[in-house]
């Protein structure tokens, strides 16, 4: 059996790196760099920064710290937040950026992935997905934009979707989990990869080995 990546899943906000629960009341953990070097260190498998107000504030990434994170990591580095078109993924990528990762805008902007995949390869591009349980549905949602915005679409159509525009990777997001240590919703979790025909990554919950 092959052993499961160990993915570090960090969220930025104005060049600080933060920790929220359920996606609200984020805190200061450290500053970008140093956490690489830390994870580096540890021999993670690779590393997400995701900017999580960089597409709500209508920013692009920050290019000079994402270099800069780029140049002290030895691990493979994934990065999402405010992409919306396919100059800021070349831009990214040409930084020593190995794959972005896009949510608001797969939604959004129609062509986005299927060009970024057909330009850059589909290995380069994951698609990210925020979801959280209805109570009302008794099914998962996806949300956008650090979790304001619901997207009208169930969720495995969403990722049948984001398969045929070309994503190579999935990202699962688990906003009820969120920073919780409750251990991940191992039910979903196994439905989307029965499912999915590319590999699935999933935060949210992560509590023990």
């Amino acid at each position: 059996m092959n052993r499961p990546r160990l993915i570090v899943f960090l969220m930025m906000d104005n060049r600080y790196l933060r920790k929220s629960k359920k996606f609200n009341n984020s805190v200061y953990i450290g500053d970008p760099l140093n956490i690489v070097r830390i994870f580096s260190d540890y021999g993670a498998d690779e590393v997400i920064f995701v900017d999580v107000n960089a597409t709500k504030n209508k920013q692009d990434p920050d290019y000079e710290l994402l270099e800069n994170i780029a140049s002290f990591s030895r691990m493979p580095i994934c990065y999402g937040g405010g992409i919306k078109n396919i100059e800021q993924i070349e831009k990214l990528i040409n930084l020593g950026i190995e794959k972005v990762s896009i949510c608001s805008s797969a939604f959004q902007e129609q062509n986005l992935i299927r060009d970024a995949s057909n330009m850059f390869g589909r290995q380069s591009i994951v698609g990210c997905l925020d979801i959280k349980f209805s109570s009302e549905s008794k099914k998962y949602r996806i949300y956008t934009n650090n979790g304001t915005n619901r997207v009208d679409l169930e969720l495995f159509d969403a990722i049948k979707i984001l398969e045929d525009k070309g994503v190579g990777e999935l990202l699962i997001n688990n906003i009820d989990l969120d920073g919780t240590y409750k251990g991940f919703d191992e039910d979903i979790i196994f439905k989307i990869v029965q499912s999915s025909s590319v590999p699935v990554s999933v935060a949210g919950g992560a509590k023990s080995i």
